[in-house]
């Protein structure tokens, strides 16, 4: 009764349950379907703790080109902490692997040798990069980006900001990172979308914080991205 007559509660469903012996204490509403927003989130950082394990990492490669020497490969691991910030600077994710280290890594490989082209592969990750029924102004308005195992500060316009407006390729976005990032050597470069060959070599390669790291910041801040 209280429920329904306090509209401080809003459309509440709930459903509070004893731990220790799963006596159910309080059942409101708690078996009609509804979406489950938020708290998924939840469900999330316990699947990931449970099955990666706490001290996971993410890596994220560069790789060159066995038969155009001047081509290289941005693979995504589905790292999204992964940073286009100067050296010394904080991204919304605390101490995040950061492009420039890549840069440096690729620019010892090539020297003086310019990169022709960059290929960002975010393919790890199949399926939609967004799903119908989200309102598109999650992304304009900056709550959520679209799925992709490529991108830099969660796709985000403003690295610095939680909320910021994500763009319409995230892949390309990390790809011109990298390219500006890199300087010289790839002044010239085009950036395009595509998938890394067999035969390619690595030649660099950043990880990211533990998972664990991870979920304290998206269950903080309620992370739609991460």
């Amino acid at each position: 009764t209280l429920f329904r007559s306090d509209e401080r509660f809003g459309n509440l469903q709930a459903m509070v349950v004893n731990a220790a012996n799963e006596q159910v204490l309080l059942d409101y509403k708690g078996e009609q379907a509804s979406a489950t927003a938020s708290t998924m989130k939840l469900l999330t950082a316990a699947a990931a703790m449970q099955i990666l394990g706490p001290n996971y990492r993410v890596q994220t490669r560069v790789y060159r080109d066995a038969t155009d020497p001047g081509t290289i490969y941005l693979v995504g691991g589905g790292d999204v902490t992964l940073s286009r910030t100067a050296p010394g600077k904080q991204s919304v994710y605390q101490d995040g692997p950061k492009l420039n280290d890549l840069a440096v890594q690729i620019n010892r490989t090539f020297g003086t040798s310019p990169i022709t082209k960059i290929v960002a592969d975010g393919s790890l990750f199949t399926g939609p990069q967004w799903l119908a029924g989200v309102d598109p102004t999650e992304r304009t308005n900056g709550y959520l980006s679209l799925t992709s195992a490529l991108q830099v500060d969660g796709d985000r316009k403003n690295p610095t900001s939680e909320t910021s407006p994500r763009s319409t390729s995230p892949e390309l976005t990390a790809g011109n990172a990298l390219k500006t990032t890199i300087g010289a050597n790839a002044m010239s470069a085009t950036v395009v979308t595509g998938i890394l060959p067999q035969s390619a070599t690595q030649i660099a390669t950043v990880q990211s914080q533990p998972i664990s790291n991870w979920i304290n910041h998206m269950l903080a801040v309620s992370d739609n991205t991460q």
